[in-house]
């Protein structure tokens, strides 16, 4: 299949499809799970639909005990002659995980900084022609190893829990518990130091929840150096926006202190008493991240002089992968490059930043002088939603304030704040086919807060005061840009189609199915919505070289044919794409695989200079009902 690089490299570089994404629904909430070890019951947080089979020498967890490729951990203990370090441990662990897989490779080494027994790794390696991801968790003891992997849309190793996986390694006879030796001493003082000095100033309501936080093993000292440099940043725009309040408001909110605490939760609250004692808000590292991209994927886009519908497309298209992210818990998209060591490059982005995240930090100061936090929160949802709606009515009056006094406040950055927001909201209910109505909700749909702010903001034909670039530009009196998507860049059915970076084809997402743009593999992933298997999916790459549109055909049945027995090709013929310009080929195959009987239909076609490749992997009994779809999807594709 044709690759995104442009370096024809085999079917496999083009199937890359990380099989986190083949699970077709964002990861469930994790559940307990029992699991006796020796005499000692533990208690191990899984995902709730799963199940644990033991092991002579440890436990397996599965979504599907019929299969080994969708959704398989592996937790094993293992005697050690000698004591080794982590590192050892982990690299002959990799080794012994290696053999048998193919195209295999590391792709991220972690060490934790509190655990210095413990490293993470992720993998990547080839099943059934498709690239799965996996993670793999080991603990050194003294006398035992423990490793504990998972792969294709199994949880990754720190959502293995690492505190409850300690306790199962130290159960029975095991007796791998990391010991405290001078190595760790030094590290937990040096953690300890870093916490003391971030937020040695936070009240006891403050301390409370972060000890509360630390409970729940939800701190992530690896996020501590991003809450050490953007906690000083928030706490400089809580001082750049004050003087904009009314006097009360601005004398309520005078000791209220910004907090960014280093945990991968996608939320912001504010927690305080008002007049009774000083209050705080508490911004988690993921959400500060997640904002800090969109900004600079803007100002990137921005520093390149795009158009106005360019740049909207490509904004569009990376906000649906960063909000698919977001919803998954997964890696966030590296947003495009800036040169921040550029004087002028560095002040627009800030500016930018600023005003995007400026509408969350105002939104959660209005929480604080409006006393929502006083006497408890309201047990309706509606109710909630109706103080959010108030928070947000507050947070734009002030922002249009805020710009009034000062040029360096961009209004616009409210409407970027609250794009995300609704695309968020769409990723979400496209992932879990759930859409329960408004009034039920805690807080009002991200659309319905965009709609309000463009009202309020865009009263002078969308005039966004104050752009950060070309004043008085077509971008700044224009809504280009804050398109909200329905989920990983790619819109359904009806929606302005997805245009690939790459070959420039305008993709439209068949209804029923949700989309998924991967920006490392340039590959646009379909699944069908709810689906609770990874089949069936629908991918498309593009780039190569190739003679003909057969070929491309050939080299994916090749591929897919490594990963089965006895792979029978059913159809093999031309196709007429009624244009003159294209040369299509279809071939459909049919074998036995680890997951069962499985149709491939594989779709080869050649535009003038670029190649496109379009795969359907499924259930053989389910060909006639997904071809279906794929055929809409070809019929609706526009090739240049």
């Amino acid at each position: 299949m044709p690759t995104c690089g442009g370096l024809r490299t085999g079917c496999a570089a083009a199937l890359v499809l990380l099989c986190a994404n083949l699970a077709g629904a964002i990861l469930p909430p994790l559940a307990p799970h029992d699991y006796q070890a020796g005499d000692q019951p533990i208690t191990l947080r899984l995902p709730a639909d799963w199940t644990l089979q033991p092991l002579p020498d440890g436990l397996r967890a599965q979504r599907d005990p019929r299969q080994d490729l969708y959704g398989t951990l592996t937790l094993r203990f293992r005697p050690l002659a000698r004591e080794v370090t982590a590192d050892e441990l982990l690299k002959t662990t990799l080794e012994a995980c290696a053999q048998g897989l193919s195209a295999w490779r590391v792709v991220r080494l972690e060490a934790p900084a509190d655990r210095p027994r413990v490293r993470f790794a992720e993998v990547a390696f080839r099943r059934l022609g498709i690239t799965c991801r996996g993670y793999a968790m080991v603990v050194a003891g003294r006398a035992t190893g423990t490793l504990g992997f998972a792969y294709a849309d199994a949880v990754s190793a720190r959502e293995l829990q690492l505190d409850d996986l300690v306790t199962l390694v130290t159960a029975d006879s095991h007796a791998a518990l990391p010991a405290l030796d001078k190595a760790d001493t030094t590290a937990a003082q040096g953690l300890g130091e870093a916490y003391a000095k971030l937020y040695g100033d936070g009240d006891r309501d403050f301390q409370a929840m972060l000890a509360v936080l630390q409970q729940k093993n939800a701190l992530d000292p690896d996020l501590l150096g991003f809450c050490g440099t953007f906690q000083p940043v928030l706490r400089t725009l809580k001082g750049f926006l004050t003087p904009s309040l009314p006097e009360r408001q601005k004398a309520r909110v005078k000791d209220l202190r910004v907090y960014c605490v280093p945990t991968r939760d996608f939320n912001a609250v504010t927690l305080g008493r008002n007049d009774l004692g000083p209050g705080f808000i508490l911004f988690h590292a993921r959400f500060v991240q997640s904002f800090a991209r969109v900004a600079q994927e803007y100002a990137s886009l921005r520093e390149r002089h795009l158009g106005a519908a360019e740049l909207s497309a490509e904004l569009t298209s990376y906000s649906g992968a960063l909000a698919e992210a977001v919803a998954r818990g997964q890696p966030l998209p590296e947003p495009g490059p800036l040169n921040y060591a550029d004087a002028g490059q560095n002040e627009r982005f800030v500016k930018a930043f600023y005003g995007i995240l400026g509408l969350v930090l105002a939104h959660e100061m209005a929480h604080y002088y409006l006393r929502h936090n006083e006497g408890g929160a309201p047990a309706e949802p509606f109710a909630v939603q109706q103080q959010e709606v108030a928070a947000d009515v507050a947070a734009i009056e002030h922002l249009q304030r805020a710009a009034d006094a000062s040029p360096d406040v961009w209004e616009g950055g409210a409407i970027h704040a609250f794009g995300f927001l609704a695309t968020l909201d769409n990723v979400v209910q496209r992932a879990t086919g759930q859409a329960p109505p408004e009034w039920t909700r805690t807080h009002p749909l991200g659309k319905t807060r965009l709609q309000m702010a463009m009202r309020s903001l865009g009263e002078d034909d969308l005039n966004f005061r104050h752009d950060p670039w070309n004043h008085g530009s077509a971008l700044e009196h224009s809504a280009a840009g804050v398109q909200v998507v329905g989920g990983g860049g790619l819109p359904a059915a009806g929606e302005p189609p997805f245009k690939h970076p790459q070959s420039g084809v305008l993709l439209s997402c068949p209804a029923g199915w949700v989309a998924h743009y991967e920006e490392d593999s340039k590959v646009v992933v379909l699944r069908r919505r709810n689906q609770t298997g990874g089949l069936p999916v629908l991918m498309y790459s593009c780039g190569g070289q190739y003679s003909s549109s057969q070929q491309i055909t050939a080299e994916i049945l090749s591929e897919v044919a490594k990963g089965g027995q006895k792979l029978e090709t059913l159809k093999d013929q031309d196709l007429d794409l009624g244009n003159a310009a294209l040369q299509g080929h279809l071939a459909i195959a049919q074998g036995s695989f680890d997951a069962g009987v499985l149709a491939v239909v594989a779709l080869g076609i050649k535009s003038p200079g670029m190649a496109h490749g379009i795969v359907l992997l499924t259930p053989a009994d389910q060909l006639e009902q997904n071809a279906a779809d794929l055929q809409w999807l070809v019929s609706q594709a526009r090739f240049p």
